[in-house]
């Protein structure tokens, strides 16, 4: 069974019996009430603590007589810890008296100016909310228990749930379990950081590898000569990096590797061999910076390339 905190709020003085006896029903169903009666005394202080116990409230209950409160700040208290609940989200049910001029002269608000607020704060507080009133305090108090359940009914809350019993050993058993898993976790995590490590020095090696290109130059549509020229891996990712950013056909891929390398090595109408361009794929391929996939066309399959991830990762780290 879950227990819910619900906060009481009203003027104070006017309404004791009526406060009494919604305390009782929040009670009788077996809940926390909370409200003016652990704090009493109006300051600034104490509303930074009342906005605490709001907070960790599950419900509101605002009933309203015939008085607004002290309004010395501008405002009463009654209204800013209903402004406060509405700004938390924490759901309202609110209980107005049905004839307050029915209410004694002497729990009544004296003064033109705060009857004034009194009946704007109730203007506000019937807005967008289904409102119960109530005559007498016997009245109220059942109209309190069937709201209070029916919210818990439709708008449901976190409230509290008892601990179930655990004993010593249940309690030791479980830490000792906690430790073991613990010591576990830590030598997998070290042995991960001694993979990861040889993994990072047998990539930078990878990187260091050199493999060799080949192919030939053309002018005026004559091939004048072969070109081989052994270069590193990082070396050929790097002059390629920003071409594959995005996706790229292998075809558009390839002539801007041809491109990139022309420029470095001072060649003109580079053209590489087949083999060293699959040898370079695979070698990009199997370190995980590239990534070489097809793609259905309306005219067939296309092969296409593009940097990874990973790749773009482990280029920061190269420059």
């Amino acid at each position: 069974m879950k227990r819910y905190q619900v906060f009481i709020s009203s003027t104070f003085n006017d309404l004791i019996n009526e406060r009494e006896a919604v305390l009782k029903s929040i009670l009788k169903l077996n809940y926390f009430p909370a409200g003016m009666e652990l704090f009493p005394s109006a300051s600034v202080e104490q509303f930074e603590h009342i906005k605490k116990v709001i907070d960790t409230s599950d419900y509101y209950i605002l009933i309203i007589g015939a008085r607004y409160g002290d309004d010395s700040e501008g405002i009463s208290y009654t209204e800013k810890e209903f402004d406060y609940a509405l700004s938390k989200g924490i759901p309202i049910l609110a209980f107005l008296h049905k004839n307050p001029e029915d209410i004694p002269f002497k729990f009544c608000e004296p003064n033109e100016e705060k009857r004034r607020k009194l009946e704007n704060f109730k203007n506000k507080v019937m807005k967008g909310r289904l409102i119960n009133f109530w005559n007498n305090p016997d009245e109220l108090s059942s109209k309190v228990i069937l709201s209070l359940e029916e919210a818990i009914r439709t708008i449901p809350r976190q409230g509290w749930e008892k601990a179930l019993p655990i004993s010593n050993k249940e309690i030791l058993d479980t830490n000792q379990l906690l430790k073991k898993e613990n010591i576990e976790y830590k030598e997998r995590i070290k042995l991960l950081e001694t993979e990861l490590e040889f993994l990072y020095k047998k990539q930078i090696k990878d990187f260091n590898n050199l493999i060799n290109i080949k192919g030939f130059c053309v002018h005026n549509s004559i091939e004048c000569k072969s070109y081989n020229q052994n270069i590193s891996i990082k070396k050929v990712f790097s002059l390629w990096y920003s071409h594959i950013l995005n996706i790229q056909l292998d075809v558009q891929a390839k002539q801007f590797l041809e491109k990139a390398i022309e420029n470095n090595f001072n060649i003109d109408n580079f053209t590489i061999d087949e083999q060293s361009y699959i040898s370079i794929k695979n070698s990009l391929s199997s370190i995980g910076v590239i990534a070489e996939f097809t793609i259905k066309k309306s005219f067939g399959k296309a092969k296409h390339i593009v940097v990874t991830d990973y790749g773009k990762k482990i280029w920061n780290t190269l420059n």
